[in-house]
């Protein structure tokens, strides 16, 4: 996953001639926020700050602006919030459009924690039986 928005400058020589193909690469929390807003889920980048990142007004702006990724703290908040809007949503709909966002972000999530080591598949297991036990606990005590 590249980190921040980037402008990639490729120089091709071709007789004579420096052609610069600009090709714009996008974060994840920005892929995000443009196809919410394609599909008239939230309305600007403070109403996506707040609803669906947890966040002051600004939040969304200032890390686009910055060019850097949410953390996972915010994905976190912003897969919660997306699961929420897709049960009510199933309630009177089959249409999904954000169940690919989650899973996008549940695959982020999962890539960042074992990029930079590569635990083993019985500890892979054993995190996924505590975050099962701590997703039932959760629901337990709600």
């Amino acid at each position: 996953m590249v980190n921040g928005l980037k402008l990639l400058l490729t120089k091709i020589n071709i007789s004579n001639r420096i052609i610069i193909d600009r090709e714009i690469i996008m974060t994840l929390i920005e892929q995000i926020y443009e196809e919410l807003k394609e599909n008239k889920i939230t309305k600007n980048n403070e109403d996506f700050s707040i609803r669906f990142l947890n966040r002051s007004p600004k939040y969304y702006s200032v890390i686009k602006h910055k060019n850097l990724e949410a953390n996972n703290e915010i994905l976190v908040n912003l897969a919660n919030k997306l699961e929420q809007l897709n049960f009510i949503r199933s309630k009177y709909s089959n249409n999904n459009k954000c169940e690919h966002i989650e899973k996008q972000i549940a695959n982020e999530l999962a890539s960042r924690t074992i990029t930079k080591q590569k635990p083993s598949k019985l500890l892979l297991n054993k995190v996924i039986r505590a975050l099962q036990e701590h997703q039932t606990y959760l629901h337990t005590t709600n």
